[in-house]
């Protein structure tokens, strides 16, 4: 491959990287090409896109765009997995398909300027959906309103029983 080939692919793959926050590197050993169809079919539903790219090259476009740190994992028969809404959903992505699978393996990832480990990428797969954690961080929030809502609840609660039980003694005290 001519110097000038690498530099136009180098300077393409920086471009599609510059922008990107998450990616996933995988080793794409023993996938059969109706199977690697068939995944790209399944993540581009998703708005993912898997990418095989040579190794040498896509380090120079990390380097170029300050990934550097990504290149290190970029050994053997790599595939780039980038897209998705966020980091959790490529994550949960990919490792579906792998379980489903069992033919990939990740070897790591790139999110927010941190590589990851593979075990990082498992862990981030566990992490429940965007809309959940909401729920979860609203209801954390809401917990102590309710908690002194029902407190205050149980005090005019006891002061109105209080009040008619006296009530009931005077009626009582009268009619005797």
């Amino acid at each position: 491959m001519s110097r000038k080939l690498k530099d136009v692919i180098v300077s393409e793959l920086a471009t599609r990287y510059k922008g990107m926050d998450h990616c996933l590197v995988v080793d794409f050993k023993g996938l059969s090409a109706e199977a690697a169809s068939r995944l790209r079919r399944e993540l581009k539903g998703q708005g993912i896109k898997l990418e095989v790219t040579k190794n040498s090259l896509a380090s120079l476009a990390f380097r170029d765009v300050g990934a550097t740190q990504l290149a290190q994992i970029l050994k053997g028969m790599c595939a780039i997995v980038s897209g998705g809404d966020d980091a959790v959903v490529l994550a949960k992505a990919v490792t579906k398909w792998i379980k489903d699978n069992s033919v990939l393996e990740v070897k790591g990832g790139y999110m927010a300027g941190q590589v990851l480990s593979s075990a990082d990428v498992q862990k981030l797969a566990q992490v429940p959906p965007r809309p959940v954690l909401y729920g979860q961080i609203l209801g954390g929030i809401a917990a102590p309103m309710y908690g002194v809502a029902n407190a205050f609840s149980s005090v005019m609660r006891s002061m109105a029983c209080a009040l008619q039980a006296i009530a009931d003694q005077k009626a009582k005290a009268e009619a005797a």
